[in-house]
């Protein structure tokens, strides 16, 4: 019976959880306490307690193709920056286009989530939720939880903070309950924060009050929505090349950049921190309100009077009539129960912004509890992918050691990045915190294959925007349409704002001088992540094997940081070879490895390189080499791997019944008998993969291996091709 997994919330983050819940074979229930999919983006008129809110105007700041999920593109007639009717049209398509709808039970309350008596052994929870049309109270029990609320749910309202507040006979609201211009008309008003919501509200209400006064205590980098050559800014800053340059360059760069827009000092606006410490303001309008005069930016607010203000620089405004707090939201997850999640200051511990560390067995997730320099919709899939695959079991969870390490480094990294405040708790960066979950489930690309068997599409999408579609590419959940999705991206992105027939310009292209630096810049970007970069592999080698003065030796490259580490190794002992009594030309270098991130915890892998002419004598005893193995290490799961030479007039038909590592039920052969890992004229399957154990069999998807023709990839004549008589073979 497929496990049943409890969705909270029907949002951006909640629809993909569903989505993902179905792809993985779970059942998923999604409870949503309002009418509607959407969450934040439903636009309501009035702002009840307990639920996310926009504004009349909003308009999401990162383009489409950075913010769509990763498997369903955003129509190409949608704008770039599409208003939250719009956002909401793209949800109910991707609803309708998945079936999901008819997974969520709407106007229903979760109260309370707390694991069951018998947590350790099942993982199960206890659901509390309300029927709030029924007015009925109902426990349930899951296998799972996603908890997809968000984090603009709770105001923050920090009225504490201001003296003489209570006395302000004016009116002050947050920017949570702000919907539009209405009964602001001709008023003076202070607007308090310099966030995005507290920019978009300025610039809104300056166009129908008497004064608007935008009060700030840091000040604010701010970004147009439209960059270089009227592209959105984002299909620019998100690129994996220029995140590998250095900070400080792309630090002087962002600042030039933005303040040949506008001087920030010369408006007041300049903060102390850094451009990448703190969230960037993304707003269009506000130095045009700025420089007319009708946005006056003050310091933060020392104390309230019965009419007005006084600010930290001693200046007073009096007459005021009304003040909007956009000083952001507090996270909370009320209906967890304590022992599970805690939230102190804004701030939780959770492994990846997704589990908590202590929780075993992991069978809850927080989904979207993110800020991220980007969009956060493409974060929460990803979160939700490789959630239901550890609650299904096809991935694990490193130790919780190994997790508590990460979140102290990150924490740490944090600290040291941006600037501190209660709102920069869960900041990360769009590119860093996609491949830091994708890694878990083996979908970041894998740039070597990538450039080998495609090298169009490996540099549009080192160079070209880091768009949701590239974790499809490859790994569990792989996508048909993703190199198709990659390659129209700057078609969909151009389509909406080409509304007129226009004459070609052929002064329209980009100076040579242009192109001189972005080359430079590329360059110094590789040079410098080659520089910066210590050898991601480690390797361990045989000795020099072989009966004659022909030698071979066995190589493993493998990747600490990817959780994987070599446990045991030895060379099985097949007799004396100057006495003409060993078995093996090369015997088999057998390595134990341990992965702490993987659903394969412990196995072990035997290489082997048979002599032809003793091709099936030499792949039977391989048999003896797996007992051996086994019987030493006691485990289940190995793989035989190598030039087996298993083929063609070394392996005869007739011959098979005579390998036991064929005849014996516990191996499955992942190479077939038809595939051709030559280079010649030949067409025989040498090269093989051979494995046993219930893990490998389950977590190998079989119909990923194949045969790479790097020949025929990269055009190399066979006349030239004198390196190798074999192509690869790879598992994805």
């Amino acid at each position: 019976m497929a496990k049943k997994v409890a969705v909270i919330g029907g949002g951006s983050s909640g629809l993909t959880a569903i989505k993902c819940c179905l792809d993985e074979g779970l059942q998923p229930v999604c409870f949503e306490k309002g009418t509607d999919i959407g969450g934040l983006w439903n636009f309501k008129e009035d702002a009840p307690p307990g639920f996310a809110s926009v504004y009349r105007s909003t308009v999401i700041n990162t383009s489409k193709e950075m913010m769509c999920y990763s498997d369903f593109p955003i129509p190409k007639e949608y704008p770039n920056y599409m208003p939250h009717s719009y956002i909401i049209k793209y949800f109910r398509m991707y609803a309708e286009n998945f079936n999901l709808m008819k997974h969520i039970r709407f106007r229903h309350r979760v109260d309370s989530v707390k694991p069951r008596a018998d947590f350790a052994e099942t993982g199960q929870w206890d659901i509390t939720y309300t029927n709030e049309e029924k007015n009925e109270t109902t426990t349930e029990v899951y296998d799972a939880v996603m908890v997809c609320t968000g984090h603009h749910v709770y105001p923050h309202y920090p009225r504490d903070s201001f003296p003489g507040i209570d006395d302000f006979q004016g009116k002050t609201i947050h920017s949570h309950d702000y919907k539009d211009h209405r009964g602001f008309e001709n008023k003076r008003v202070i607007t308090i924060g310099i966030g995005n919501s507290g920019g978009d509200v300025a610039v809104e209400l300056s166009r129908h009050t008497k004064q608007l006064f935008l009060s700030t205590r840091r000040g604010s980098w701010v970004a147009n929505r439209v960059s270089s050559r009227g592209l959105p800014i984002d299909i620019w800053a998100t690129r994996r090349w220029a995140d590998a340059l250095p900070l400080w360059y792309k630090e002087r760069f962002a600042r030039q950049v933005l303040n040949q827009r506008f001087d920030h000092s010369v408006y007041g606006l300049t903060p102390k921190h850094n451009v990448f410490a703190q969230h960037v303001m993304v707003n269009d309008d506000l130095p045009n309100r700025l420089i007319t005069g009708s946005i006056i930016v003050k310091p933060n607010i020392k104390r309230f009077t019965k009419t007005g203000v006084v600010f930290e620089d001693d200046t007073v405004e009096d007459d005021i009539d009304a003040v909007v707090f956009c000083t952001g939201y507090r996270f909370d997850f009320a209906f967890v129960d304590d022992s599970v999640i805690k939230v102190e200051n804004n701030d939780v511990s959770l492994y990846k912004y997704a589990f908590p560390p202590k929780l075993d067995p992991p069978t809850l997730c927080i989904v979207g509890l993110t800020q991220p320099l980007g969009a956060i919709m493409p974060i929460a899939e990803i979160t939700c992918r490789w959630a239901t695959r550890v609650f299904k079991g096809t991935t694990k969870l490193p130790s919780q050691d190994v997790m508590l390490e990460d979140i102290k480094k990150k924490k740490m990294a944090m600290s040291k990045l941006f600037y501190a405040s209660p709102r920069h708790t869960v900041e990360v960066d769009y590119i860093t915190a996609m491949d830091d979950v994708a890694v878990e489930i083996g979908v970041k690309p894998n740039w070597t294959r990538l450039f080998f068997t495609d090298p169009r599409l490996a540099l549009e999408c080192y160079f070209g925007p880091c768009t949701p579609y590239q974790y499809r590419l490859m790994g569990p959940g792989a996508w048909k349409g993703a190199k198709e999705a990659i390659q129209t991206q700057m078609y969909r992105v151009k389509y909406p704002t080409k509304t007129r027939a226009t004459p070609d310009d052929g002064n329209a292209g980009v100076p040579v001088i242009l192109k001189v630096l972005v080359v430079l810049a590329v360059i110094l970007a590789v040079i410098w992540n080659f520089l910066r970069t210590e050898n991601p592999y480690s390797l361990i080698l045989s000795d020099r094997l072989g009966r004659s003065s022909y030698k071979e030796q066995y190589a493993f490259f493998y990747k600490e940081s990817s959780g994987l580490s070599v446990s045991d190794v030895y060379l099985f002992d097949d007799g004396d070879e100057n006495s003409g009594n060993d078995t093996f030309a090369r015997e088999p270098y057998v390595v134990r490895f341990n992965s702490s991130q993987t659903v394969i915890q412990d196995f072990a892998l035997i290489p082997c390189h048979t002599a032809p002419d003793d091709a099936v004598l030499e792949t039977d005893l391989l048999f003896d080499v797996y007992l051996d193995a086994v019987a030493r290490w006691g485990i289940d799961d190995v793989m035989v791997l190598g030039d087996l030479n298993s083929d063609c007039s070394y392996v005869t038909s007739g011959e098979w019944d005579q390998i036991r590592l064929w005849t014996d039920p516990r191996f499955t052969w992942l190479v077939g008998n038809d595939a051709d890992t030559t280079v010649s004229s030949t067409d025989c399957a040498y090269d093989r993969f051979v494995v046993a154990g219930d893990d490998f069999l389950n977590g190998i998807n079989t119909s990923s291996v194949s045969v790479f023709n790097y020949r025929d990839a990269f055009n190399i004549s066979q006349d030239l091709d004198f390196t190798s008589e074999r192509h690869a073979i790879h598992e994805a």
